[in-house]
């Protein structure tokens, strides 16, 4: 049998900084979308003004195809949060899923938020979540459950049109607009439109019982062209680095027991319409840098905020994927095929089960077919 190995080595790699002030987590209360500046604080550190993203842009010019708009999805009432959260999963929806067993046993509880590498497999048990899952149950027989919320192609900023509107009348699923959400102030008429799926596993959350959140996004926010950042904008959310920031700054909010995984966006290739290969997400700028940008600045928020966790699947730092494996681990240049999904899973399921003591070795080698 085929085996696929999580490589080892720890990569040295340039890291990127955003010159902008930080916001740290906060639990007196959630601060509006204007707000979210004034009210985060951090403990101790700050972006400087010599700290900033390189300008110099080493890539080639060719543009990138663009990521394809999420449905409209109408607006919601936040006043109902509360109540639709607590009634049946299936209850409006018409989805059925799994809640925790009511069975005195201490779960470990894991939400995931992301976009379609969180969604794909989605049913079928070859889904990340799932795959995370089994592997934190395999190394000491831990008892876990998995919240998934990915939602297919959705990224980490508002839409441009959504900046004077309120979270609840947002019509765009993002980790934005999900944090709101979760913190009771969101549109979940916009979940339920771009995944009843997605929104009937929301309305069986245990908040108070999650122990980890496993967030990733990224991939759409470039292909998009969304602006990385801004040194004279620190406010405006639909740029990458403010929305980024205020997302940790919402869930910090709404779970201030969890440990938060911030997974970067994968090793990605691109292709143009008759499939003719273009470069790399680290070669093509999409006019606010390359990908790496917005790993960057994932790699400088997870480290503004206590108990966050960073999880590099761009650099080859948790699993081998990069030009000579993208064939495996790639389906069509971005998203991940099964494998590189057990890849992915085993790869932050190591960092959750080093995290709470069950492993002694964050990087020990994983066999993939193990399961």
């Amino acid at each position: 049998m085929h085996k696929t190995k999580i490589r080892t080595v720890i990569c040295t790699f340039l890291i990127l900084f955003a010159s902008i002030s930080a916001g740290c987590g906060n639990t007196a209360g959630i601060p509006s979308a204007e707000s979210y500046v004034d009210e985060a604080n951090l403990s101790g550190t700050t972006a400087t003004a010599g700290d900033d993203i390189p300008t110099e842009k080493e890539v080639s010019p060719l543009q990138i195809p663009s990521s394809p708009s999420l449905p409209a999805a109408g607006t919601g009432a936040s006043s109902a949060a509360g109540s639709e959260k607590a009634s049946s999963a299936s209850a409006s929806s018409g989805v059925s899923v799994p809640e925790v067993p009511d069975d005195g046993k201490d779960y470990i509880e894991i939400l995931f938020l992301g976009d379609s590498q969180f969604a794909s497999g989605r049913g079928t048990d070859t889904d990340i979540p799932t795959i995370v899952r089994d592997y934190v149950q395999i190394v000491d027989d831990a008892d876990c459950f998995v919240y998934n919320l990915g939602v297919a192609d959705s990224a980490t900023t508002i839409q441009s049109e959504e900046k004077e509107l309120s979270p609840e009348n947002w019509s765009s699923v993002s980790l934005l607009s999900m944090a709101h959400l979760l913190n009771g102030d969101g549109s979940l008429s916009a979940l339920e439109h771009a995944s009843p799926e997605a929104a009937a596993v929301y309305r069986t959350i245990r908040p108070e019982k999650i122990d980890y959140i496993v967030i990733e996004y990224g991939i759409h926010d470039y292909l998009n062209g969304t602006t990385a950042v801004d040194k004279n904008d620190d406010r405006t959310l639909s740029i990458f680095s403010n929305a980024y920031k205020a997302s940790l700054f919402l869930l910090r909010n709404a779970f201030p027991q969890a440990t938060i995984l911030c997974c970067t966006p994968c090793f990605a290739q691109l292709f143009g319409p008759d499939g003719a290969f273009l470069g790399t997400g680290g070669s093509l700028d999409n006019g606010s840098g390359n990908l790496g940008t917005y790993v960057g600045l994932i790699d400088y928020w997870y480290r503004q905020f206590d108990r966050t966790l960073y999880v590099d699947m761009y650099n080859g730092q948790r699993m081998d994927l990069d030009s000579y494996t993208a064939d495996e681990y790639l389906a069509d240049g971005i998203l991940l095929t099964p494998e590189g999904r057990r890849a992915f899973g085993a790869a932050v399921a190591q960092v959750i089960n080093k995290d709470r003591g069950a492993v002694t070795e964050e990087y020990q080698l994983i066999e993939i077919d193990a399961l």
